[in-house]
């Protein structure tokens, strides 16, 4: 049985984790959240009893969406930083507050307006809009493709310079 490196020592720089990753990886990672989707279900629904108004397949596009948006800071923040525990400060410092104060954990409205008015520009106060809006509402697409469209965009954003800089890191490491 052969033993992977990688899994056996951390990498010298966040930039190692991403290269020679297989593509067999992708499809378990996309089944494991499929599994885990209707985990919440199951509690929710059966052992809460608590009825979700929405639909729940409208909810996991959004989720996928915010997963894309989470993904591409996280490989953004991993060519910005020289070492794992430095990407580990830079995603308390990034991540953390981001979703804090996304509207979760306390109302957009009990904040100052102007932190209310930045907090518009962070993807995760989207993925708190849209979820409450299907879960709890019932909305449909017609009504939340604006939060799923600036996830999007605020993610594909953050993936164009994550590509930007993993290319001028790799060139310069080789």
């Amino acid at each position: 049985m052969a033993v992977n490196h990688r899994f056996v020592s951390p990498p010298g720089h966040p930039i190692d984790a991403f290269r020679d990753r297989d593509v067999q990886g992708v499809g378990q990672w996309i089944g494991d959240y499929g599994r885990r989707g209707s985990i919440p279900y199951g509690v929710i629904r059966g052992m809460l009893a608590i009825p979700i108004a929405g639909s729940i397949p409208l909810f996991m596009i959004g989720v996928v969406i915010y997963l894309f948006f989470a993904t591409a800071i996280g490989i953004f923040l991993g060519t910005v930083a020289r070492s794992m525990p430095q990407l580990g400060l830079l995603y308390m410092l990034v991540y953390l507050p981001m979703n804090m104060l996304s509207g979760s954990n306390t109302p957009l409205e009990s904040m100052p307006p102007w932190l209310a008015t930045v907090m518009q520009a962070s993807p995760p106060t989207h993925f708190v809009l849209f979820a409450q809006s299907i879960l709890y509402r019932g909305a449909g697409l017609d009504v939340v493709w604006p939060q799923f469209l600036a996830v999007a965009v605020v993610g594909g954003l953050f993936f164009g310079f994550a590509i930007l800089r993993f290319r001028s890191v790799a060139a310069q490491s080789s």
